[in-house]
């Protein structure tokens, strides 16, 4: 079963990633680090429209997304333009979607539990 995405992420600020995460698949080891990191945030939201089939996965706070899993290895966060230095030490690749910057990290990559809180704080703001 195919679970449509909340409501409340239909926005301008989350339409790019969105289309850009629909095709595509998660494996489910490279997100269990974002999953614990996370779960200590209350108003931190996970989706997966199809566990089943092992699509996307992403976290959202608001009305933000702010990070999400594909592929075999990788976790991408959504980064403030003024944390970009310190995301780039650490970043496999970056690229831009509804004008914010997203990075993306080896799902073991040791900085990515300050990583994720630094993309969460972002999103909240």
């Amino acid at each position: 079963m195919t679970l449509t995405v909340p409501a409340v992420l239909l926005n301008d600020n989350n339409a790019e990633v969105l289309q850009y995460l629909a095709p595509l698949s998660c494996h489910g080891d490279n997100i269990d680090g974002l999953l614990s990191y996370l779960a200590r945030y209350p108003d931190v939201h996970r989706f997966c429209p199809d566990t089943r089939n092992y699509q996307y996965f992403l976290w959202y706070t608001g009305d933000t997304i702010f990070a999400y899993g594909v592929g075999m290895s990788g976790v991408c966060l959504r980064i403030d333009d003024t944390e970009t230095a310190l995301a780039a030490e650490y970043a496999r690749d970056t690229r831009r979607f509804d004008g914010a910057c997203w990075f993306s990290f080896r799902y073991d990559c040791e900085q990515l539990e300050n990583l994720a809180r630094l993309a969460y704080m972002y999103a909240k703001s």
